[in-house]
């Protein structure tokens, strides 16, 4: 499978970019090769994949504006109703996530999880 994700990503299929991430990240654990290939299947239309994107880019590399501006293109492809159902439920947080990074400026990474967690559950 993984050999297919990765043909498809070189052919620009934002699922399989995206696939090919989530398999480095969860799988592998290796998420600085996850966060190219989010950023490039989020580029591509993925609205997850930005959504994973921003988490990654605050988590690593404490680039919260970046992050904040990953979760924007997220929220952004919420209202896109070619996004399969599923995706469009589980970024609408989205919106809320790039407004609590940009709220919290100092917050250390582990309390924007809470954070987002928290306004997620709502």
């Amino acid at each position: 499978m993984v050999k297919k994700w990765e043909t498809g990503c070189r052919e620009d299929r934002s699922n399989d970019c995206f696939n090919l991430g989530v398999y480095e990240a969860q799988d592998v654990g290796d998420e600085a090769k996850a966060l190219p290939l989010y950023e490039r299947a989020c580029k591509l239309g993925s609205g997850l994949a930005c959504f994973n994107a921003g988490g990654l880019l605050i988590k690593m590399d404490g680039r919260r504006e970046d992050g904040a501006r990953a979760f924007d293109s997220a929220c952004a492809f919420t209202r896109d109703l070619e996004q399969p159902a599923s995706e469009r439920h589980a970024i609408a947080n989205a919106c809320g996530f790039a407004k609590i990074v940009r709220a919290h400026p100092r917050a250390k990474y582990s309390e924007l999880v809470r954070l987002l967690s928290r306004s997620s559950s709502r």
